[in-house]
Parts: structure tokens; C-alpha cells; sequence
């Protein structure tokens, strides 16, 4: 099985929403900041509890002093209402404004997506570590996918927690808080609790965002190495009965010493014409197809062989326009769907008087 479809298998099981959506859990994360409007700001022991009274907005002039705490103090101390409470109480209290929600089906979620996480991630590398010595090593937006995937982690509710950790020393005169050293804020806790539930289907979503980019570029890595398999070193001459093609042979092979192939130049007996032409487009770097004016047309017009339109079509579509050139001879009709694109015009019989365009053409594509 190919390395794309072994990443395919794997986004595919990684989820695009969560079985069980996250509203009720954001609400509680809602009603936990507005509890957090009340809070003391001290992280340090019993201040990290501190609330002003019933959980109330504190009113203008109210302050608490994490450095003197509820030491009386003439200026500069606590002012207004403050209240102590139990780390349980606040919880129950965010709970209960919150609608008493049952987190434990989030439980069970961020388990699940946990685990699909993890064997995810790790297939996903292991996939990767196994193929290494096919994928290019100097590739830097590979490297970045790869890198960023190796990353990926679930955050724990210490993680949450330490980001609104205060840095640095705390100082205080307030001795019954410093011998308790830091503690979270139970607002803060229940947050981090929360956060910490959607933190594994999150993940999941990461994961797939950056698969998808994954398969995705390794993808177009095989389709330009599929393409650059199939571009050969000969430059193609597509031809009439007309025998200019032959002047264009021997400056091609003679002058500009480059290898070229026409239809006819091996045996094709026991081989399909359709056979002949697939080797001679995956042999083919460049081709000319060379429109002479040779069947006529009913209202008189003259236009090329048939099999020359036809290899037109196949070799454009193979190389793209700007290697697959038109040499329209003067008095041959130009189909509507060429009209203007990569062709190169020459007097009736003389195609040696655009042997030097030619030549600019193939030094253009760095051929010569």
C-alpha cells in the first residue's frame, strides 16, 4: 500500500466534530471567569481563596492587599468586604450557578479521543521513520509538517494551570499566607479542569489539519516524480509524407547533437500504433510537429496529414505547450484550437529558415 493511502486511512479516522459538542463545558468555563472578577489576584496559600463577598463584582475602593492580607492597617491595606472560602466551596458554587452539568460523558470523550490521538500521532511517524530514505531530506515545508506533528502533546490541567501562574517572587508580610506557599485559585483550577477536558479532541483536529497538509504535499512529491519518470531525453519529429522532416533530422542530430525519434525510425512490425506512440511520448523531452500542407481540403484549403493533428494533441498534452512546438508551413491551414499557441511559421519547402529559432527554442528549455 502506498505511503499516501496509509495516510488517507488515518485522516480518515480522526474525527471533523466531537460526538459530544463542548457548550455546557464552555459555560462553565464562562461562569468560572465571572467568579474570577471577584478573586483576591493572590496566589500565595489561604489569599488564593479569597472572593469578595458572595462572589459579588468588587465595588469602587475595594482592594485586597495580597502583601498585608487581613492585617488591619491605617492606609494601603485590604479595603472593603473579603471573605476566606473553602477550595470545595468555590467549585460547588461555579457548578451550581453553571446548572450542576455532569462532566463525567466529557470524561469518557477525552478518553476516547485520547487514545485515538496517540495511535494516530504515532502511525503517522511511524509511517513516516519507515519511508524517511524515500522522502527528500532538504525538503524544509516536509520538515516543518514532521516537526510540528512530533510536537503535538495533550495538555494537562497543570499545563493550563502554569500559564496564569504568577513569575517570579512573591513578597508579602502576610506570614500565615507565605507558609502555605502558591496555590491555584479554584476558579482557576476549575478552568484549567474544563480546558483541559476538549484539550484531546483538539488535538485530534491538529493532528488531522497538519495530516491532511501532509498528504497533500507528499502527494504532489510523487506526481512530480511520476511526471519527471516519464519525460525521456529525445526530441520527437511528428511528420507528413513530406520529406522537410528529414532536414530538421540532421540539424537536430548533426548540429545541435541532440537524440531524436519519429514515428518510423524503428520496426513496428508485431507492435500497435498506439503501442509505438506511448514509447515515443515517454522517450520524448521535447517534440516538433511539423504541419505541412498536404491533404486537401472541400473548399480547397490545404492542411496536415491527419496522423500529424493527432500526435499535435498527444504530445501537448504530455509536455505542455511550450514543449511541444508547431512548425506550420506557409499555405497549411491552422486548426481554431492551435491558433496562437507554441508554433513557429516557415516559407513553403524552406524549413532550414528557422533553424535558428529552433535552436533559441531548445537552449530556452536548456536542451542544448
Amino acid at each position: 500500500m502506498l505511503l499516501t493511502e496509509q495516510l488517507q486511512k488515518i485522516i480518515e479516522r480522526l474525527p471533523d466534530e466531537p460526538k459530544i459538542k463542548f457548550n455546557e463545558l464552555e459555560k462553565i468555563i464562562e461562569k468560572a471567569d465571572l467568579v474570577g472578577k471577584s478573586w483576591s489576584g493572590s496566589w500565595l496559600g489561604y489569599q488564593s481563596r479569597v472572593y469578595y463577598v458572595n462572589f459579588s463584582m468588587p465595588p469602587a475602593g475595594a482592594i485586597f492587599s495580597s502583601h498585608y492580607g487581613f492585617e488591619q492597617m491605617f492606609s494601603s491595606g485590604t479595603r472593603g468586604d473579603w471573605r476566606q472560602y473553602n477550595f470545595d466551596d468555590v467549585i460547588n458554587y461555579i457548578y451550581q450557578i453553571s446548572g450542576d452539568v455532569d462532566i463525567n460523558k466529557y470524561k469518557i470523550q477525552f478518553d476516547e479521543y485520547e487514545e485515538l490521538f496517540d495511535e494516530s500521532r504515532n502511525d503517522i511517524l511511524s509511517l513516516i521513520y519507515a519511508n524517511k530514505a524515500k522522502l527528500p531530506s532538504d525538503d524544509l515545508f516536509l520538515q516543518k509538517i514532521i516537526e510540528k506533528i512530533e510536537k503535538f502533546k495533550i495538555y494537562t490541567e497543570r499545563d493550563f494551570v502554569d500559564v496564569h501562574r504568577p513569575r517570579g517572587k512573591l513578597l508579602s508580610t502576610d506570614m500565615d499566607a507565605i507558609s502555605e506557599g502558591i496555590r491555584t485559585p479554584p476558579h482557576i483550577a476549575m478552568i484549567a479542569k474544563m480546558a483541559c477536558l476538549r484539550e484531546s479532541y483538539s488535538r485530534c483536529i491538529d493532528l488531522k489539519k497538519e495530516s491532511i497538509k501532509l498528504f497533500s504535499h507528499i502527494s504532489n512529491l510523487h506526481e512530480k516524480e511520476t511526471k519527471a519518470s516519464r519525460v525521456g531525453t529525445n526530441i520527437f519529429l511528428g511528420h507528413g509524407r513530406s520529406h522537410l522532416w528529414r532536414e530538421l533530422k540532421d540539424f537536430i542530430k548533426d548540429k545541435l547533437h541532440l537524440p531524436y525519434d519519429e514515428f518510423n525510425r524503428v520496426p513496428i512490425a508485431g507492435t500497435t500504433n498506439i503501442a509505438r506512440l506511448a514509447q515515443m511520448l515517454d522517450h520524448a523531452s521535447f517534440a516538433f510537429l511539423i504541419m505541412t500542407a498536404e491533404d486537401e481540403l472541400q473548399d480547397g484549403n490545404m492542411q496536415a496529414r491527419m496522423n500529424v493533428i493527432h500526435e499535435v494533441g498527444l504530445f501537448q498534452g504530455r509536455l505542455g505547450f511550450e514543449k511541444a512546438i508547431i512548425l506550420l508551413e506557409e499555405g497549411c491551414q491552422e486548426f481554431s484550437n492551435i491558433n496562437g499557441l507554441g508554433q513557429i511559421r516557415f516559407p513553403k519547402g524552406n524549413i532550414s529558415a528557422i533553424f535558428e529559432n529552433i535552436r533559441e527554442v531548445l537552449e530556452r528549455e536548456e536542451l542544448i
